[in-house]
């Protein structure tokens, strides 16, 4: 996967991204949001790295775990 390429998409969909979260309507529907929640760390995840080139050991590690958990709550979610 090139975490590069996914943390700019990220990066396009943040303010829409804000915005669901926004919306008490959606807020209602705790997969839906949880979802959304787990998106949101990834993003500021990937947001938080200049560039993904020679990172340590643990920001790989880390960088898993979250993506991870956000495969986990999409696949309960969907």
């Amino acid at each position: 996967m090139d975490l590069a390429e996914l943390k700019e998409f990220l990066a396009k969909k943040r303010d829409f991204m804000m915005t669901l979260l926004g919306n008490p309507s959606l807020l209602e529907h705790d997969r839906f949001t949880d979802l959304l929640w787990a998106v949101t760390h990834l993003d500021e995840e990937l947001e938080s790295r200049t560039s993904f080139d020679n990172l340590p050991e643990a920001d790989l590690k880390h960088l898993a775990m979250t993506f991870r958990d956000y495969m986990t709550t999409w696949r309960v979610s969907g």
